[in-house]
């Protein structure tokens, strides 16, 4: 069984628990209506403490050095 952020929009960790897990990126296409309760749910993980601000810091400026490597 597959699934995706969409299908766990959500559920408490559908949107933030890959990053915990260790994953730098979250791919989320076709998304629009669920976007925003995809950002709340990353927020109220790091405010509640269930992933750590730290962690979120650094996959995301892995992502910008990936995307200044590549130019974007």
């Amino acid at each position: 069984m597959s699934h995706t952020i969409r299908d766990n929009a959500q559920h408490p960790t559908g949107s933030w628990g890959a990053l915990k897990a260790g994953s730098d990126y979250l791919l989320v296409a076709h998304v629009d209506d669920h976007i925003d309760l995809i950002v709340s749910a990353i927020v109220r993980a790091v405010q509640s403490g269930d992933l750590d601000e730290e962690r979120l810091g650094n996959a995301a400026g892995k992502v910008r050095s990936l995307a200044a490597a590549y130019g974007r």
